[in-house]
């Protein structure tokens, strides 16, 4: 999460996006990965794969 503020990644377009450094962005990361699905994805191990 820290870097995706810090450091940014590259957009669709080339472009760099970086996440807003503040309070309510954390959370609402926070918010996702604790989320009943984010829970239900992680524990299936038939869901997880690898993209390369």
């Amino acid at each position: 999460m820290k870097t995706l503020m810090e450091e940014g990644i590259d957009g669709h377009d080339g472009s760099l996006i970086k996440l807003e450094k503040a309070e309510d962005t954390l959370y609402l990361m926070y918010k996702a990965v604790d989320s009943i699905i984010a829970e239900n994805v992680w524990e299936d191990d038939e869901d997880i794969k690898c993209f390369s």
